[in-house]
């Protein structure tokens, strides 16, 4: 387990969730936390690098919690995605 609010992940870290959840590493922007809202950043026309510095810069923007296996992840309190992961399916 690691907390990524007090070790935020680097890019490559945030490519690998990313991929592993099926999305861009702006797809990992909880644009609806106040953290987000706070950046006054538009989540449209958010570029992949862009998102990846925001996240680094402040990691309570990113969806969580996050579960990885390694080879595919889940993003958020989503239960049926948590228990696949967990199978390893």
């Amino acid at each position: 387990m690691k907390d990524i609010l007090k070790t935020p992940p680097d890019e490559a870290t945030l490519k690998s969730l990313a991929a592993q959840a099926g999305v861009t590493v702006v797809g990992l922007v909880n644009s609806h936390s106040t953290a987000f809202k706070a950046t006054k950043a538009a989540l449209t026309g958010l570029t992949e690098e862009t998102a990846a510095r925001l996240i680094t810069q402040n990691p309570r923007i990113m969806y969580r919690p996050i579960l990885s296996n390694g080879r595919q992840a889940a993003l958020g309190f989503d239960k049926e995605k948590m228990e696949a992961v967990l199978a390893g399916k």
